[in-house]
């Protein structure tokens, strides 16, 4: 605690507070635990694995949950993965008031453009998980090497894809006709 003339005894600032909290483990072991419990816990809940028994079901997500953040793994992925994921949102939440204030969305052609928003979202997902630390050793240049040794077999799975692709879209190919029984 700090005093000041003015306010008399106090915590300081608000960064001095995370701080402390980061110290004694607030961000690292206590939001991490809460995290899996609740996770864990609304999916018991909702999947009704042991017939509305809510004491086994809290049993069940502390015990996981204890096990998860006792791996120095778990909150080594979860830390930067939030902190990504967070400056994704604020970038896809700026983008998306952006689209509303300049675009009108009842417009077909608008809500056909949807699909690729959606694309771009992924790309930042995967953007976002490929820089957590769980995942740093597949980087672009690893990818573009394994592409490289492995170009004929992408490139050949690429023209199937694409064959399938087509064919499932326009539509075309053998349909199953309509068998009359006589009655």
């Amino acid at each position: 605690m700090t005093y000041s003339p003015y306010f008399g005894y106090s915590w300081g600032s608000f960064g001095t507070v995370l701080d402390q909290w980061n110290q004694i483990g607030v961000f690292t072991i206590l939001l991490p635990f809460l995290l899996f419990f609740v996770l864990i816990f609304g999916i018991l809940q909702k999947i009704n694995l042991f017939k509305d028994n809510k004491v086994v079901n809290i049993v069940v997500a502390l015990v996981v949950s204890l096990l998860a953040i006792g791996n120095d793994h778990v909150s080594k992925f979860l830390i930067p993965f939030f902190s990504n994921l967070a400056i994704g949102i604020v970038i896809l939440v700026g983008a998306v008031i952006l689209v509303g204030v300049f675009f009108d969305t009842e417009d077909e052609a608008f809500k056909k453009w949807i699909k690729y928003g959606a694309i771009l979202g992924l790309i930042v997902f995967f953007v976002v998980l490929g820089n957590t630390p769980l995942f740093q050793g597949f980087g672009w240049q690893r990818f573009w090497s394994f592409l490289q040794q492995n170009g004929p077999l992408f490139t050949f799975l690429i023209v199937i894809f694409v064959v399938i692709l087509v064919t499932a879209l326009t539509g075309k190919g053998s349909r199953k006709k309509e068998i009359k029984i006589p009655q």
